[in-house]
């Protein structure tokens, strides 16, 4: 990056460390280990996690946080473009050198809270998670192709975290190296799962790339090919999921109108083709494919989006009810639902809310279940 790079962007860089945009700063110090080693020191004198309400963390712990991230960052990147040898090799010569600072000043954390890393090596792409207390996140480090006279250097990588910047409770990422296409761009999964104080638990799916010969020096950035939120099963944490080969599956739950409590029932799992220049998006499965047209219906209704309705239907005259009739609120089966078979392919789905009822009267055409009539009931 150019030298003149000001320390209000290098002050952006650091509030959004964890999370947020990623703006790589390029070393703007002449030792940063020093620094780290400094940083070491004060997150040392914190509570070791945010799930202990009996400790109270300094006001000065995301900052320190967010310097522990680009220290270590700049050491890893000051080594790779200093030292000769393979880059991963390097890359995990400069954190075991990080890791011996830190156990010297954490060693009494418990271990899931002490320095965590992991390299991918994606050559000319080097992936590192950096873990520390409850938070995790990786930086990225390029070799772009270059013309002409200009020397090869190793760059930060910047990139956009999809999470916000509001620190989770816990928040734990995963990597997972991704097929690359024929035009041999490095590529990976991250893998995001988080834990809010007091509100639940999401993850987060983003699939990257880079393109080292369309990179310059100064601007090097992974491009999103992919991306998925949702909530984790509790009962099957891994379930559905595969990150190898030329097939992706992501598995993930999501809240709708069938929920009746706080877990949520339908399950999905997103299926991609990685095996071209372009990610492609096959399809999406479902754990209750019944449920899931109810669901949506009720959705898409709400939003008075007839379009939409229309292809959960088999009549225009139901999909005409569902828009003029669906209640409007916030509405979920908080009394309880029911499924009830009927002749082979039909089935009743009904959902209690209070003092009304709503009863949907699917049918399977073409191994598809769509909604033949609708009701509102009294209770």
């Amino acid at each position: 990056m150019p030298s003149s790079l000001t320390f209000a962007a290098a002050s952006i860089a650091l509030a959004f460390a964890f999370a947020g945009h990623f703006t790589p700063v390029a070393s703007q110090n002449n030792n940063p280990i020093s620094e780290f080693k400094t940083v070491v020191t004060k997150l040392a004198t914190e509570p070791s996690t945010d799930f202990n309400p009996e400790t109270k963390p300094s006001a000065n712990l995301r900052q320190n946080e967010a310097l522990f991230v680009r220290f270590a960052a700049e050491t890893i990147l000051d080594a790779l473009n200093s030292e000769s040898g393979e880059p991963a090799s390097i890359t995990n010569k400069a954190l075991r050198n990080l890791n011996k600072i830190v156990d010297s000043a954490t060693g009494s954390w418990p271990k899931e809270n002490q320095f965590r890393y992991k390299t991918l090596d994606l050559s000319p792409l080097i992936v590192v998670k950096l873990g520390i207390r409850s938070r995790e996140t990786f930086r990225a480090f390029g070799l772009p192709l270059v013309n002409g006279p200009e020397k090869r250097q190793w760059v930060f990588v910047n990139y956009t975290d999809i999470r916000s910047s509001f620190p989770y409770c816990d928040d734990s990422l995963e990597l997972f190296p991704l097929r690359r296409g024929p035009d041999k761009n490095p590529r990976f999964l991250a893998s995001y799962d988080r834990t809010a104080c007091g509100s639940g638990r999401e993850v987060n799916f983003v699939g990257y790339e880079w393109a080292p010969s369309d990179t310059p020096t100064w601007g090097a950035e992974l491009r999103e090919v992919l991306r998925r939120n949702g909530l984790p099963d509790e009962d099957r944490p891994q379930w559905g999921f595969s990150a190898s080969g030329s097939v992706v599956k992501l598995s993930y739950c999501w809240h709708s109108a069938v929920d009746s409590y706080a877990r949520p029932v339908l399950c999905s799992t997103d299926t991609y083709n990685v095996s071209g220049d372009r990610v492609r998006f096959v399809n999406t499965t479902t754990n209750h494919p019944d449920l899931e047209v109810v669901a949506r219906v009720i959705e898409h209704a709400q939003a008075r989006e007839l379009g939409a309705v229309r292809g959960y239907c088999t009549n225009e005259i139901t999909a005409q009810n569902l828009v003029s009739q669906i209640p409007a609120d916030h509405f979920f089966a908080s009394d309880g639902l029911s499924t009830i078979p009927a002749a082979e392919g039909s089935e009743t789905v009904e959902l209690r809310s209070g003092d009304v009822q709503l009863r949907f009267v699917l049918r399977r055409q073409n191994s598809r279940w769509l909604v033949s009539a609708f009701h509102i009931d009294p209770l």
